[in-house]
């Protein structure tokens, strides 16, 4: 049904520029050779993969939180659940409203609200509190992801937006494997409330790096651009 009100018309027909007689293999190199020649791109692709593999590890803190350190039985963890969705939604409703442009700094500000947002909901004191902070976690989650996917195709070229959007989405889920372990290691061996810190320092601190990275990038290209050619 929702093809069928698709107007077509309206459609932007753009014809392929990638060139298919190529092995993929050199095209899929040729993908990451970009991405590493756009440091704007190799920023976001950092902060997405220690978002990704660190701090969307929502689903095993929240059981944890809710079982030992609150002491709450499965209907009091489906309730965190029914909290953290309710802020994903609101997340996804106002990042589609946004009318301005989605970039690399907007990208990295809001890893650092989400770092200390993640780490509020570490200290929470009591069930309630925990169940409070969970809907601007998953708010501010889903801003960031939705952000960087858009700041992502918005700042690729056509002919190589797929190869770019495939490693995007590697990198967004490959590093599961590795943070999931990490997380619940932490959880195990020092308690869940440090696991979640943890993930909090590690995008609190990739995002300032990253942040004054750029602003270094963008410093030096000003003074290049002022030096008088000879």
């Amino acid at each position: 049904m929702s093809l069928t009100l698709i107007r077509t018309g309206e459609l932007h027909h753009q014809t392929k520029a990638t060139d298919h007689s190529e092995p993929m293999w050199q095209r899929t190199r040729a993908g990451f050779t970009y991405v590493r020649s756009r440091g704007s791109l190799l920023r976001l692709f950092v902060i997405v993969a220690v978002v990704g593999s660190l701090g969307m590890n929502y689903q095993v803190w929240m059981a944890l939180m809710a079982k030992h350190e609150f002491h709450r039985n499965a209907g009091s963890f489906g309730l965190l659940g029914s909290a953290m969705a309710i802020g994903s939604v609101t997340g996804a409703v106002l990042a589609a409203r946004r009318r301005r442009k989605p970039d690399l700094d907007w990208v990295l500000n809001l890893a650092v609200v989400f770092a200390a947002v993640l780490g509020i909901s570490a200290c929470a004191p009591s069930y309630a509190v925990y169940a409070f902070v969970l809907p601007f976690c998953g708010m501010i989650a889903i801003t960031l992801l939705t952000s960087a996917n858009a700041t992502m195709q918005l700042s690729t070229d056509e002919g190589m937006r797929g190869r770019v959007a495939g490693i995007y989405f590697m990198v967004f889920t490959g590093g599961s494997p590795i943070g999931a372990p990490l997380v619940g290691w932490v959880a195990e061996h020092f308690g869940t409330r440090w696991s979640m810190a943890m993930a909090a320092i590690a995008v609190l601190a990739t995002a300032l790096i990253l942040r004054a990275g750029r602003r270094a990038d963008v410093a030096a290209a000003e003074i290049a651009a002022a030096v008088p050619i000879v």
